[in-house]
């Protein structure tokens, strides 16, 4: 979930609130599609988990700094790596002037 196409995931689940918050209801998060690592090959588990090791003690800029994140970036290019998906790094970008994420108005 820390990469683009998660957050991106949950940001079109989410339940609509007043403010600068949003909601995640129970039934929803239970529904969300979740990664079978089981069915992922080799190849393919060694990007995901090398990824991991590179990654998971540095920590993630604040979704309105997601444009210039370069841990994100590089959990997404493990990603897109792992499934063989074009760059989607312009997704990033995109989600970063997105007004839910960023709360500024359109």
């Amino acid at each position: 979930m820390s990469s683009t196409l998660g957050f991106l995931i949950l940001l079109a689940n989410r339940e609509e609130t007043e403010g600068a918050w949003i909601d995640f209801k129970k039934p929803v998060l239970a529904d969300l599609p979740v990664l079978n690592v089981l069915a992922l090959s080799g190849d393919q588990l060694l990007a995901l988990t090398t990824c991991y090791d590179e990654t998971a003690r540095e920590s993630l800029q604040p979704f309105p700094q997601m444009a210039n994140d370069r841990v994100r970036a590089q959990i997404d290019a493990a990603v897109a790596k792992a499934f063989k998906l074009p760059d989607f790094s312009i997704l990033r970008t995109l989600l970063a002037h997105e007004p839910v994420v960023c709360l500024n108005r359109l």
